[in-house]
C-alpha cells in the first residue's frame, strides 16, 4: 500500500506540475499577442502584454501571486518588430515526494501587427 500511495502522489505532482507549465504557456502565448495587436507608436503594447499575460494566468486558474515575475521588450526594426515576452511563477507541489518547488517559465516572441515608421503617422513631418 505505502508503494502505490507514494505512485498516486508521484503522479498528482506530476499532473499539477504540467498543468502549471500549460497554464504558464498559454499565459505567456495569449498576453504577448494581445500586446502585439497595439501600435507601438500610438499605445502601450508593453504595459498591455503584461496586464494579458497576467490576466490569461488567473484565467487558467494560477494565480499570479509570489515569485511571479514578467518581462516584455520591444525586439528588431521596421518591418519585423515584435515583442518578446517572458513570465515566471513558483511552482508548489501537493505533496512534494516525487518534485520539489521549482520557477517555471515561458518565453515567446509576437510579430506587431503595425509595422510602420514614426514618419506614418499623420501629422508626423508637418
Amino acid at each position: 500500500m505505502p508503494v502505490f500511495v507514494v505512485i498516486v502522489a508521484g503522479l498528482t505532482d506530476f499532473g499539477w506540475l504540467f498543468f502549471h507549465r500549460s497554464a504558464v504557456d498559454a499565459a505567456v502565448q495569449a498576453g504577448c499577442r494581445e500586446g502585439a495587436l497595439v501600435d507601438p507608436l500610438l499605445g502601450d503594447p508593453e504595459a498591455t502584454a503584461t496586464a494579458g499575460m497576467v490576466s490569461a494566468l488567473r484565467d487558467n486558474g494560477v494565480p499570479c501571486g509570489e515569485g511571479c515575475t514578467t518581462a516584455v521588450t520591444q525586439t528588431g526594426v521596421v518591418p519585423s518588430r515584435s515583442l518578446q515576452c517572458h513570465l515566471s511563477i513558483h511552482f508548489e507541489p501537493l505533496f512534494g515526494l516525487l518534485t520539489g518547488k521549482m520557477p517555471v517559465s515561458a518565453t515567446t516572441d509576437a510579430r506587431f501587427e503595425w509595422q510602420r515608421e514614426p514618419s506614418a503617422l499623420p501629422g508626423a513631418g508637418s
